[in-house]
C-alpha cells in the first residue's frame, strides 16, 4: 500500500515538474519576444522603408495584389468581417487550444510541435529584429486595417504586447502550418486532415484581405514553417530513424504482444 502511494507520489511530481517545465519555455519565448518588440519599436520608418521595398519586389515579381485582394473581399457583404475573426480566433486562440490537446493526447507530437514553435519562432524574431517591416495598413494609408475596425481586438492584439512591425514573415501563416503539418501526423480523421489543409489556406487568405501581411510575407512563412518542422522532428527524436522514445516504443511492443497458449492470459513481450 505504502510502495503504491509512493509511486503515485512520485508519478504526480513528474507530471508537475513537466508542466513547469513547459511553461517555462513559455516564458522565455514571450521575454524574448517582448525584447524584440522593445528594440523594434522606434524603429517605425525603418520598418515603413523596408515595407515598400518588399512591395517593390512585389511589383516587379507581379504579385502586389495586396489591393485587389482586400478590394475584392470588402465588396462582399461579410465577407471581410468573417476573415478578419478567422484571422483573430484561427491564431492565437487556435494554437493554444491544439497545443493543450496535443499534450495530452500525444506527448510525442506535443514535443514536436513545441520544439518546432520555439525553433521557427528564434529564426522568426531574428529577422523581425534585423529587418523589421511595416505591415499594409500602417505602410500605406489606402489600405484599411480591418481588424482595428472589428470586434475583439484584445485578442488579436493584446495591449503592450503586439509588435506591429513584425510583419515578415507571417507567424500567422508559418505557425499555423506547423500546427496543422503535427495534427494531420497525429490524426486520422478526414475530417481533422482536412481542416488542416484548409486553415492555412484560409489564414494565408485572410492575413492579405485585412491588410495586416503583405503577399510575400506568406511564402517566408511557409519557409518559417519548414525550418519549424525540420527542428521540431529530429531535435524532438521523433524523425526516420530515430531512436524510439518512451511514448513510442510502448507502441511498438504493443503491437509484439503475444499471448502464451495454454498460460494465464498474461501477455509477454519478446
Amino acid at each position: 500500500m505504502a510502495e503504491s502511494r509512493n509511486a503515485a507520489l512520485a508519478t504526480q511530481r513528474r507530471a508537475y515538474a513537466g508542466v513547469l517545465l513547459e511553461l517555462g519555455f513559455i516564458a522565455a519565448a514571450v521575454a524574448c519576444y517582448l525584447a524584440v518588440r522593445a528594440y523594434t519599436a522606434d524603429r517605425t520608418d525603418a520598418a515603413v522603408s523596408n515595407a515598400r521595398g518588399l512591395l517593390a519586389l512585389e511589383r516587379q515579381l507581379g504579385v502586389d495584389w495586396e489591393h485587389p485582394i482586400q478590394d475584392a473581399t470588402l465588396t462582399v457583404p461579410g465577407l471581410s468581417g468573417f476573415f478578419t475573426q478567422f484571422y483573430i480566433w484561427g491564431y492565437f486562440p487556435t494554437l493554444v487550444v491544439v497545443t493543450i490537446w496535443l499534450y495530452l493526447r500525444s506527448r510525442e507530437a506535443y514535443r514536436a510541435l513545441r520544439t518546432g514553435l520555439l525553433v521557427s519562432g528564434i529564426v522568426g524574431l531574428a529577422a523581425y529584429a534585423s529587418y523589421p517591416v511595416a505591415p499594409p495598413w500602417i505602410a500605406d494609408a489606402s489600405f484599411t486595417d480591418t481588424v482595428s475596425e472589428g470586434l475583439f481586438l484584445s485578442v488579436a492584439r493584446p495591449s503592450g504586447v503586439t509588435n506591429h512591425l513584425g510583419a515578415f514573415p507571417s507567424f500567422h501563416v508559418g505557425w499555423v502550418i506547423l500546427v496543422g503539418v503535427v495534427v494531420f501526423r497525429t490524426t486520422r480523421s478526414y475530417v481533422v486532415r482536412t481542416l488542416c489543409v484548409l486553415h492555412p489556406a484560409a489564414m494565408s487568405y485572410a492575413v492579405v484581405s485585412t491588410a495586416n501581411h503583405w503577399v510575400l510575407d506568406i511564402p517566408a512563412g511557409v519557409a518559417l514553417a519548414a525550418v519549424g518542422l525540420l527542428a521540431g522532428t529530429y531535435l524532438s527524436g521523433t524523425g526516420p530513424g530515430a531512436r524510439p522514445g518512451r511514448g513510442h516504443r510502448s507502441v511498438a511492443l504493443a503491437g509484439r504482444r503475444m499471448v502464451i497458449p495454454g498460460g494465464t492470459g498474461r501477455s509477454t513481450y519478446p
